[in-house]
Formats: structure tokens, C-alpha cells, sequence
């Protein structure tokens, strides 16, 4: 009998210490349920809730919750309503498809979204006809396979492959993907990617990239993200791209910190960069109407700052460059500026100056070769400051 007690009083301490743990745990986490407000609006008024659970997903892996997410997401776009994710590791096996008017809210990293295999996690896709538009992804934690993505797939996390607008990624982790933790494609726009963590991707981390095909990615704001380990470039800027605003970043342990690839017009500032090849570099082919300002750079393995023959139009201003293991804090090889940046070494530019000076002669050298363009916001940035 006594030991009939034992047994029960074990398994009833036991029972009580499972529930303790669980709930502090889903506390530490910042868990709150679908009914609950954790000091950051949950839902706006009128809006209506979809809980994945009680569309049958278990967050158990490896059992495949994709269907469950799925069905949840399409029910909401029909109300403009918010997914609800909460508090579970639920894996999928196959790709989500993003809707119109949908929001999808976790309750922060112990929301977690884990493809099981090769494939995008959460894909935007419209066409031209249908545009996926006024979407939210906030508070989720999302993990990638991480095996290396098939040639011609790129698996992302978080995928717009096209046809994109009034988009917003905020507060998310992001790690362990096959390819790019984000990225946006032909025509997509008004885009915010902002205070998220990304850590370890086997390509670039974000990416408001482009298309060959015509229209890239075009008013786009990059702020406020923290990015560590990711095998390419912290911030990829492709292909058409205009009207990117690249803010207030961390970046560390890169290839490249920031990286831009056939782009124009966009703005990069009060970013800090370490531990990179480059901390930034415009990667071949025309690049122009950028403006780089207010930047630390640290520890770069080449070069701080590093410039294509291609290159025009580019102001570098008041950055700051240190411990670069280059030849040169800042390498520039096509037609820009380099103006009032503090550096630990020299500046390597063709007209032989260490360092350019506002004489009249210089500046109007330099802007007769710039054009506003149809996206002239960085154009404005950068008369305003030669002119002062």
C-alpha cells in the first residue's frame, strides 16, 4: 500500500512538474493563445482568428502539418483574417502557399514552421492578372532542411516569385535554409522586411532581388534585421531592382555584408557590418544612383567598400572603415565619389585622389554622368548633399 502511495504521489509530482515547466517554457517563449494579447496586438478589431490547431495540426514533428496551415490560410483570405501559430515545432512536406489579406502571426521562436525537405516554406506567387497583396508574416520562427537546394529550384523560406505587392515580414527568425531566407522577384513591391534574425543560409540571406524579364523589386525597405553566417552576400540588392532602402542592419561573418548586382537607385545606410570579404561590394555590371552613407565597417577580409569598373553614380559618404585586411579601405574602379568617410587606409579611386573634395569642377564631373531616373529618391539624397 505504501507503495502503491509512492507511485502515486510520484507520478503526481512528476505530472505537476510536466505542467510547471510547460507553461513557464511557453511563457519564456512568449507564448500566448489565439484568444490572448501579449502586449502587441494580436488581431486588429473585426478581425477574425484561424488557430492551425483547430484545423488539425499537431506540431509534432515529423508529422506533416502543411495541410492543416494550408487550409487555415485559405479560410482567412476570404476575411482578411490572421493564422494563428502558436507555441509547437510544426513541420511541413510540402510548399505553403501565401493568400491576399492574410496575416500569419506566431507568438515568436518557439512558433516554428520546419520544411522537411527541398521546396520554398511560405511562397507568394500571383501573375499578372491576380496580384498576392496585403500580406503579413510576423512573430514565426521558420527553418529550412538546410541541404543544399536543387539547380533551378532555390527553396526559400520565405518565397515571392512574382507579382507581389504590400507585403510585410517583421520579428521572424529565420534560419537553416537551402537557398535564400527571403527573397522578391519580378514585380513585386512595397515591401517591408524588417527586425527579423536570419542565421545561416546557404546562399545570400535577404534578397529584394529582380528579374532579367523586366520589372524587379522596387520600393523596398530593409531595416532593423540582424544577420549572421550566411554563405553569400547579408543583403543581396539584383537584377532591376529600384527604390531599396537598406537600414540600420547588423550583419556579421558573410562573404559579403551587402551586395548589389545590376540595381539602381537605393540607399544604404547606418548598417554595421563585420567579419565579411566585403563589407560592401557592387558586384559587376551596372550599378548606379546609390548612395552609401553612415556605415561602420569592421573586420573585412578584403576590402571595406569595393566598387566595379561598371559602377557610376555612386556617393560614398561619411562611412566609417576599420581593421580592413585589404589593400584599401575603399577600392573604386568606375566613376563615383568617396567624400568625408574615416578610414584606416587608403582610398584607391582612378582620378589618383585619396579622398574626393567638393570643388565645382569635381562635382559637376561627377553628376553630369548621373541622371535621375524614374526612381530619383536616391538621386535627391545625393544632390542635397553636394550641395551643402
Amino acid at each position: 500500500m505504501k507503495t502503491n502511495c509512492g507511485v502515486l504521489y510520484f507520478a503526481g509530482y512528476r505530472l505537476l512538474a510536466i505542467i510547471i515547466w510547460t507553461v513557464l517554457g511557453l511563457q519564456c517563449c512568449g507564448y500566448v493563445s489565439s484568444n490572448e494579447n501579449d502586449g502587441d496586438k494580436l488581431v486588429e478589431a473585426g478581425q477574425k482568428v484561424f488557430d492551425i490547431i483547430e484545423f488539425g495540426a499537431v506540431g509534432r514533428c515529423p508529422t506533416d502539418d502543411s495541410d492543416a496551415i494550408q487550409k487555415a490560410i485559405d479560410l482567412a483570405s476570404k476575411s482578411k483574417g490572421v493564422v494563428f501559430i502558436p507555441a509547437g515545432h510544426f513541420c511541413i512536406g510540402k510548399t505553403i502557399n501565401m493568400r491576399s489579406h492574410v496575416t500569419i502571426r506566431g507568438t515568436g521562436d518557439c512558433s516554428t514552421i520546419h520544411a522537411l525537405g527541398d521546396f520554398d516554406c511560405i511562397r507568394h506567387e500571383g501573375d499578372d492578372k491576380s496580384k498576392i497583396v496585403d500580406t503579413i508574416i510576423r512573430k514565426v520562427h521558420i527553418t529550412g532542411a538546410g541541404v543544399p537546394s536543387a539547380p533551378g529550384l532555390l527553396s526559400s523560406l520565405i518565397a515571392m516569385r512574382g507579382h507581389v505587392e504590400n507585403a510585410i515580414i517583421e520579428e521572424c527568425l529565420l534560419t537553416n535554409s537551402s537557398y535564400d531566407a527571403w527573397f522578391a522577384l519580378k514585380d513585386c513591391a512595397n515591401i517591408q522586411v524588417i527586425n527579423n534574425r536570419v542565421i545561416g543560409t546557404r546562399d545570400d540571406g535577404l534578397n529584394p532581388g529582380g528579374s532579367s524579364e523586366g520589372k524587379g523589386a522596387r520600393d523596398v525597405l530593409v531595416k532593423g534585421n540582424i544577420i549572421q553566417n550566411v554563405a553569400n552576400d547579408g543583403i543581396h540588392v539584383s537584377i532591376n531592382s529600384h527604390n531599396v532602402r537598406v537600414v540600420d542592419n547588423t550583419i556579421s561573418n558573410c562573404k559579403n555584408g551587402i551586395g548589389f548586382y545590376k540595381s539602381s537607385d537605393s540607399i544604404i545606410e547606418n548598417n554595421k557590418i563585420s567579419n565579411c570579404n566585403n563589407g560592401i561590394r557592387i558586384i559587376k555590371d551596372i550599378v548606379s544612383r546609390v548612395l552609401i552613407r553612415n556605415n561602420i565597417i569592421q573586420n573585412s577580409l578584403a576590402e571595406g567598400i569595393a566598387l566595379s569598373s561598371k559602377s557610376s553614380c555612386i556617393l560614398m559618404y561619411s562611412n566609417e572603415i576599420s581593421q580592413s585586411s585589404g589593400l584599401f579601405s575603399i577600392l573604386d574602379t568606375g566613376n563615383n565619389l568617396a567624400i568625408a568617410n574615416i578610414v584606416e587606409k587608403p582610398i584607391e579611386i582612378p582620378h589618383g585622389a585619396k579622398q574626393d573634395t567638393l570643388s565645382s569642377r569635381r562635382v559637376a564631373d561627377f553628376l553630369r554622368t548621373c541622371e535621375d531616373g524614374a526612381f530619383p529618391f536616391a538621386m535627391k539624397e545625393i544632390r542635397k548633399i553636394l550641395n551643402q
